[in-house]
Formats: structure tokens, C-alpha cells, sequence
């Protein structure tokens, strides 16, 4: 995703009233997280070429009414 770790959960938390991260997971049904992250996904994002690319896995967690998961996802930006 062309985004960094904190825009990641801003846009987390501003859509599901949780960034997702250990202490404050989402406890929303999964499907409409990946439905939104895929959204996120395809959004433009312009990279210079002159400049260092970053790569981060970023976990994003969730809770059920049992336990706490997570999926990791990849970002990209500069």
C-alpha cells in the first residue's frame, strides 16, 4: 500500500474508531477491513525516483469475541 505506518492507522482509526495496532485492535468484521484496505491499496501514490524507497510489513490487528488476530500487509512509500 502506498502509505507509512501512522498514515496507515490515521485512516484505521478514522474509519473503524481504532487504528488497529496491539493496544487498541479493530473489532470490526474482518471482511469490511480488507474491503477497505483494498480500497487504500489502489490508490496512486507518486514515488521520486531520486529518492530512497521504503518497504515496511505493518500488523494490523483485530479482535473477535474470543481472541486477537493479525495480518500484516506491505507498505511502500518514501
Amino acid at each position: 500500500m502506498p502509505l507509512n505506518g501512522s498514515t496507515l492507522h490515521e485512516k484505521l482509526s478514522e474509519e473503524f474508531g481504532a487504528p488497529g495496532n496491539e493496544e487498541t485492535p479493530i473489532t470490526t468484521d474482518y471482511s469490511k477491513i480488507v474491503a477497505f484496505l483494498q480500497i487504500l491499496g489502489t490508490e496512486e501514490a507518486v514515488l521520486s525516483p531520486g529518492e530512497n524507497i521504503s518497504l515496511k510489513k505493518e500488523f494490523i490487528y483485530v479482535k473477535d469475541e474470543e481472541e486477537v488476530s493479525t495480518f500484516g500487509c506491505v507498505l511502500v512509500y518514501q
